[in-house]
């Protein structure tokens, strides 16, 4: 019986999706430049929301953080550098901005594309 409680525990936590730390972050530019912002989404997509909810990336490749952009169903930086602080608000390459509401529906898909994968296939008798 506790095997079986145990057995259910495990497969429960480990289907639920942990969200972000949502507080707050300190971010740090190369170029030494810092800002405040908040993580969010969870495992399946997550970015970074600041305070006038421009949706930021880290770039692995330039080492600093760049406005958003959604390419092909998937959340990807821009290769526009955001600057803490600019009096000019640039968004991503030609105008395409990621909006809030576009950003949710992508991330409601990865989710039940994620829980999709993790379901048991159904043997089919023929």
């Amino acid at each position: 019986m506790l095997r079986c409680l145990l057995l259910i525990l495990f497969t429960a936590l480990h289907l639920a999706a942990a969200p972000a730390f949502q507080d707050k972050t300190n971010f740090k530019q190369k170029d030494g430049s810092s800002f405040s912002a908040r993580l969010q989404g969870d495992e399946y997509l997550n970015w970074i929301e600041t305070s006038d909810e421009e949706i930021l990336l880290f770039n692995k490749t330039s080492k600093q953080y760049e406005y958003a952009t959604i390419k092909e169903e998937t959340l990807l930086p821009s290769g526009q550098r955001f600057a803490p602080g600019a009096k000019e608000k640039k968004s991503a390459p030609f105008g395409k901005r990621v909006q809030k509401k576009e950003l949710m529906k992508l991330w409601k898909k990865k989710r039940l594309e994620a829980i999709d994968k993790k379901r048991p296939k159904t043997i089919k008798n023929h």
